[in-house]
């Protein structure tokens, strides 16, 4: 899934049975095994080299937690495709649990630039800018390296540490490593055909970038939809603070919002996800979480103003969900936002009864895992 020059990996395109890479022939080694079931992820996931803990994590349940020896074991010709689609499942719930954000960068990026004459004048004549320090209309030929980085993978350009034969092997193509003097048009000139070159070479052989983000894309919720004991247990907890706080919102979200710092300023996120589709996936789960939830509704108070309470007790709740506090996420306050605005007042008027309550809630969470699944949410994990 593609969202605004990101692609979220949530593990779907692992889950297909039919595999891209011929099987080994005959009986393998373990080690040997795990390295053709990463190729196989790689041939899905654009090239991708997936972290080494969600790798290893894959692998020792592939292996029944003895890595080690699994590796040494001989793995009989026909295990081999069940293995290998054993490893790529187990990628694939751990993803759908907690997905990656990834940038590929295959060139598209650099074009818009190269092909808009008006873009490329600006993007120039702002590199030059920002790279004569000291104002003399001057740059070296080798200052174009510097160019290229201050671009970054924002615009396209993947970074020199990890690909410096791609950049090694342009910049020397075209002299771009020497001391010679080039004023603006030179630097723009020489700018173009660099990127050109660069920008053909990622067509042909796409760099993949995973980012520091957190996804929101609904999971969570889901699965605490599909589990009924679950949702049961929340709803009941819901519907049991409503009845006990007797006022508003705002202490609620206050209240939560201080534990969501305390605890959570960092996983959230994926845990929404998570959470989300067990709701969803399981009834039991979600009757208990829905049980809870009603339980938070007759504690404080209902009848005018319903819909304002209840919006501001799914938004307190909504950690327990995986979702950040509403004050501190504006993508999160326009999505609650936006799903209470299809709630009619009438159909939470007047006091609720414990059925209806979980009608209500339950639709609002199957509109928040559409909204997610189709517009994810990122939250920078460094912040």
């Amino acid at each position: 899934m593609a969202n605004g020059g990101l692609t979220v990996v949530d593990g779907s395109t692992l889950r297909a049975d039919d595999l891209r890479l011929p099987l080994p022939d005959g009986a393998v080694s373990g080690a040997r095994l795990l390295q053709h079931a990463e190729s196989e992820v790689a041939a899905r996931l654009f090239g991708l080299s997936l972290p080494d803990p969600l790798r290893s994590a894959a692998f020792r349940r592939v292996a029944g937690g003895d890595a080690r020896s699994f590796e040494e074991e001989v793995i009989d010709a026909d295990s081999v495709k069940r293995k290998v689609r054993e490893y790529l499942l187990a990628l694939a719930d751990d993803l759908a649990d907690d997905p990656l954000a990834i940038l590929v960068l295959d060139g598209s990026a650099l074009r818009v630039f190269l092909d808009d004459e008006d873009d490329f004048a600006m993007l120039s004549e702002n590199l030059f800018t920002d790279l004569d320090v000291d104002d003399r209309g001057k740059l070296s030929k080798k200052k174009i390296q510097d160019a290229l980085v201050l671009m970054g993978v924002e615009m396209g350009v993947p970074t020199f540490s990890e690909h410096n034969d791609l950049f090694s092997n342009i910049l020397r193509k075209h002299g771009a490593e020497g001391d010679q003097q080039l004023g603006q048009a030179q630097f723009a000139q020489l700018l173009q055909l660099i990127l050109q070159d660069l920008a053909d070479g990622l067509a042909e052989k796409p760099v993949v970038v995973i980012q520091n983000l957190k996804v929101v894309n609904g999971s969570k919720i889901k699965k605490l939809l599909e589990h009924k004991e679950l949702l049961d247990d929340e709803m009941e907890s819901m519907f049991g603070d409503w009845n006990a706080c007797g006022h508003g919102e705002g202490n609620m979200e206050q209240r939560e919002t201080n534990s969501w710092a305390r605890h959570n300023s960092h996983n959230y996120f994926s845990s929404f996800c998570k959470i989300l589709q067990t709701l969803l996936e399981h009834k039991e789960l979600l009757d208990d979480e829905m049980e809870s939830m009603f339980g938070d509704w007759n504690a404080c108070g209902h009848g005018e103003g319903n819909m304002e309470r209840l919006q501001g007790l799914l938004k307190a709740k909504g950690s327990r969900l995986g979702l950040p506090p509403a004050e501190s996420n504006e993508a999160v306050a326009l999505l609650y936002d936006q799903i209470f605005s299809e709630i009619k007042e009438e159909v939470i008027a007047g006091e609720l009864t414990r059925d209806a309550f979980h009608v209500v809630v339950s639709d609002i969470m199957e509109k928040l895992v559409d909204q997610l699944e189709a517009n994810p949410i990122f939250t920078d994990m460094g912040s």
